[in-house]
């Protein structure tokens, strides 16, 4: 069998000529798509995936170029990127265990909701930006952090970048000693960006921020992820560019980042709201977040920016296992709109 991975482009985006990819990226990719169908059916095989790029090759006349059909939004099935549901129960045994502890989970979320706010509001550099106070923080929190190769990232300036998959992604940076600025969604309430003693800086991503990033004077570590939304880890959307402006003095360091909840609970649905997602996200009795931090990566001598974040985000979903939808955050949004029109009708 073979495995396929649906794409998708923007109504206005023209269908995508591969004529000047070369062949191995192709093939990665599709060696990709591989490798995440045999988590699930265990039959797929190199010579499975291998006759798709030689069909390809030949439809051209080429030994690399093809030309992708990109079908509207609303043809893409959002079940490969994003939670159907909150929950999703696939055992008596899940049903159960959640079910006795659903009481408490939801008077242990409303708890740690309120310790979320009230932190930001606080601002307190003895818990929210000390190590032993952080420690009790995530205790509090029912959080187990682990970073993977931290040695890895460099001690001059660099900005992380990684994949988005349960609404407390950041909390993972608060195990780190340096301190990084993170760029949030205009949308988020501008509240959070007014703590000054967290190890992480909150700043709205707004073409200002961006410029201010970019000045040679500034030394600041960033971190973003470039997908600008939540995906359910399965796969990831494609990484915007915008990130390059400020990423041309310094490494661009990957990070695969992995999430393990109980009862199959899954902190975000594709039209759930951010109060919905915290709500979630603080419901576990606990929830294991993995970091695992790739090689740093520069652009070589005449790479592109487009070339470079692909490249980037290879490295990370190789490392995740699972294949990039071609698939932008601006289309995430279409689909929310038609999910909510449908809604209305």
């Amino acid at each position: 069998m073979i495995a396929v991975v649906r794409v998708a482009g923007g109504c206005a985006a023209p269908a995508t000529d591969l004529a000047a990819e070369p062949p191995e990226g192709l093939r990665r990719y599709l060696s990709m798509c591989r490798r995440a169908y045999t988590r699930t059916d265990g039959k797929a095989s190199l010579p499975d995936i291998a006759p798709i790029l030689d069909t390809v090759q030949q439809q051209d006349g080429s030994s690399h170029s093809a030309h992708l059909h990109h079908p509207p939004v609303e043809d893409v099935d959002s079940a490969s990127l994003f939670p159907e549901s909150h929950v999703s129960i696939k055992s008596l045994s899940q049903l159960l265990g959640l079910a006795f502890y659903f009481p408490f989970g939801l008077a242990i979320s409303l708890l740690r909701m309120a310790l979320w706010i009230a932190l930001l509001a606080a601002d307190l550099p003895w818990l929210t930006a000390n190590d032993s106070g952080i420690a009790v923080l995530q205790k509090l929190l029912g959080l187990n952090i682990e970073w993977l190769n931290p040695d890895l990232i460099p001690a001059q300036r660099h900005v992380l970048v990684s994949n988005h998959v349960t609404a407390g992604d950041l909390m993972v940076l608060y195990s780190r000693p340096k301190l990084y600025t993170h760029l949030i969604s205009v949308n988020l309430p501008p509240q959070a960006c007014k703590a000054q003693n967290h190890r992480i800086k909150l700043v709205q991503a707004t073409p200002e921020s961006y410029n201010d990033l970019a000045k040679p004077s500034c030394s600041e570590n960033v971190h973003l992820f470039p997908e600008g939304g939540l995906t359910n880890g399965r796969a990831m959307m494609r990484f915007s560019r915008g990130f390059m402006r400020f990423a041309q003095g310094g490494p661009v360091v990957p990070v695969a980042l992995r999430a393990d909840l109980p009862w199959g609970i899954s902190t975000h649905t594709l039209t759930s709201s951010f109060l919905a997602n915290l709500f979630w996200f603080c419901f576990p009795p606990s929830l294991s977040l993995q970091a695992t931090v790739l090689p740093p990566l520069s652009r070589t001598q005449g790479e592109g920016n487009a070339a470079f974040v692909e490249r980037v985000q290879q490295a990370i979903a190789e490392e995740l296992g699972i294949p990039i939808i071609d698939f932008t955050v601006q289309q995430k949004r279409q689909q929310v709109q038609l999910h909510q029109k449908e809604a209305k009708s």
